[in-house]
């Protein structure tokens, strides 16, 4: 009874505070991650109603809400924000091969828009849904590029639009530098990117 109790206690502490499942001679992985990464929304609530850390980094440097936005999982996205406990704008602290150190949800997702065309419905629900809910549009990334500047130079061309009235009408400066003191349209004008030259010519 006393050994099963003192079990239990152990793993609802590490859950609480830490956010991760430890097994018995295993690595530690974070479930919170996984769940958000496979849409696993009963496993997400269990989280969100245990008072976990829904901030906490996996390994990588991935907060769960970048986990979830750039596999454009809609309902754990609104699951995590709903709870009033995710920062929507916390910065990925590593950077990898599909995201850059310090970029935000915003950004992820639309890195999430790039890689996944196919579920083009999906993807663009989750970044209306970041926008409903507020995110800052003119957070810069690693390299100074904010969400306008990524989109513009991220998407496929015949893709670009859209994407860039979205951001415009949430309130995205179009103006801003990047930290080579360029702005989007002389990044245009000088890489001869004629789709955005002609866009924000209008």
């Amino acid at each position: 009874m006393g050994i099963h109790f003192l079990l239990k206690s152990v793993l609802l502490i590490n859950l609480l505070f830490v956010g991760r499942v430890v097994g018995m001679g295993e690595k530690p992985e974070f479930s919170l991650h996984d769940a958000c990464r496979h849409g696993d929304q009963p496993a997400v609530q269990w989280y969100i109603d245990s008072g976990c850390d829904l901030n906490v980094v996996d390994e990588s440097g991935y907060a769960p809400i970048h986990r979830a936005v750039f596999l454009s999982q809609f309902a754990i996205v609104k699951q995590l924000i709903t709870s009033n406990r995710v920062d929507i704008n916390i910065r990925n602290v590593r950077g990898g091969p599909y995201c850059r150190l310090a970029d935000t949800a915003l950004l992820i997702a639309l890195e999430g828009v790039r890689s996944l065309m196919d579920n083009e419905s999906a993807s663009m629900r989750t970044l209306q849904l970041l926008l409903d809910s507020h995110v800052a549009l003119n957070i810069p990334d690693s390299h100074g590029e904010t969400s306008f500047f990524r989109t513009c130079f991220s998407l496929p061309n015949d893709d670009v639009k859209d994407k860039l009235v979205v951001l415009l009408k949430a309130g995205a400066n179009p103006n801003l530098c990047n930290s080579a003191d360029e702005t989007v349209f002389a990044y245009a004008c000088r890489t001869g990117n004629k789709t955005v030259v002609k866009f924000l010519s209008l």
